[in-house]
């Protein structure tokens, strides 16, 4: 909790629950909307001025139509909530067990990957069913050799393939190397002063901006790597052990926020920026009313199954929808798809409680 010294943040189960939920609501809207007319791009591996130019033109135009534009800009962040969480959970885990040793928090770190090869797993059985029975693709070896691919979890880490299986999945290879570099970076997190955590933050911060164009003509894109997630993550760990920044830092993230989306120079700041102001907005305005709702609780609690089969089930209703070009029908579809993805990721949880080995 923000207390009047200092800006921290002490998150219970409900608050994990209900911040995820609205993560993941926000990526399920965004992976619908963004391909959709129209289309104003986002700056969530690459940079444009021009992106942030065309979501205020199309609100300006069509403020009825404003959710349509702000969620296909602003919906992939809710990626960068999922890294900071990922890090605070782990880091809150380890702290409970009193874990120092390597050997004990890469014990935490190694169920945390086999949770996700499990998960995919799940995902895979399900894709394969809704294959079969809605889009009628052919499973082929093909397929299988991908996902034994996608198991390696490095294809953000090689050129050109970051979409390569299922577009969606990018994010579980992240976390997984996250999950590898866990016990270093909590290591650190413990024994490092405020000054030398944020000189380091800075470090990684300043390294990725160089690299960011030379691997961007490599088919590399530096922020779907750790290199380029490590303050989100880090700092996620860093607050889990009750550290705090200065009371008003808040104010400079705020400052900082519009330049993020208009100069290149300021964009390798967004992430953590819009992570910062998105924890304090939930905070100070949603957290009272929000953290014990039942619907955000039931959502977060489903939420890494709603990520697994979303992504191949907007298709073909995007492939359609694109030809009827209706506004007032985007919505209309997606809330049916939001509702087909609710209930299919509810049973893909059921089918992992009821089967032992996929627990």
């Amino acid at each position: 909790m923000t207390s009047a010294k200092a800006l921290g943040f002490e998150l219970n189960k409900a608050d994990t629950a209900a911040l995820k939920a609205l993560a993941i609501l926000f990526i399920v809207a965004h992976n619908y909307f963004h391909f959709l007319p129209p289309v104003t791009g986002e700056n969530e591996m690459t940079f444009s001025p021009e992106h942030i130019q065309n979501v205020l033109m199309f609100i300006w135009a069509n403020p009825l139509d404003a959710f349509h534009p702000i969620v296909s800009f602003f919906g992939h962040y809710g990626v960068h909530i999922f890294i900071f969480l990922s890090g605070y959970g782990l880091t809150k885990k380890c702290l409970s067990s009193n874990f120092v040793k390597l050997s004990e928090l890469y014990r935490v770190s190694i169920r945390k990957i086999v949770q996700v090869i499990k998960l995919s797993f799940v995902g895979l059985m399900f894709l394969c069913v809704y294959r079969v029975l809605v889009t009628q693709d052919p499973i082929t070896r093909d397929f299988f050799l991908n996902y034994l691919k996608f198991l390696t979890f490095t294809e953000n880490l090689r050129p050109g393939k970051l979409y390569y299986f299922v577009s969606v999945w990018w994010f579980l290879a992240l976390i997984v190397q996250f999950y590898i570099l866990f016990p270093w970076i909590y290591r650190f997190c413990l024994k490092s002063s405020a000054k030398r955590f944020f000189l380091v933050c800075g470090l990684f911060i300043l390294v990725a901006s160089i690299l960011y164009q030379p691997m961007l003509e490599h088919q590399l894109y530096v922020y779907a790597t750790p290199l380029g997630q490590f303050s989100v993550f880090a700092l996620g760990v860093y607050f889990a052990m009750g550290k705090t920044l200065p009371k008003y830092s808040w104010i400079v993230f705020l400052l900082c926020l519009p330049l993020g989306f208009a100069y290149l120079s300021f964009f390798h700041l967004s992430f953590i920026t819009v992570t910062i102001l998105a924890l304090f907005a939930y905070e100070r305005l949603m957290k009272p009313s929000w953290a014990y709702s039942k619907v955000l609780q039931f959502i977060g609690s489903i939420s890494m199954y709603i990520y697994i089969v979303h992504g191949d089930m907007r298709w073909i209703l995007i492939n359609w929808i694109e030809t009827v070009q209706s506004s007032f029908l985007n919505y209309i579809v997606f809330g049916g798809y939001l509702l087909e993805v609710l209930a299919c990721a509810w049973l893909c949880a059921r089918l992992t409680k009821r089967l032992p080995v996929l627990r």
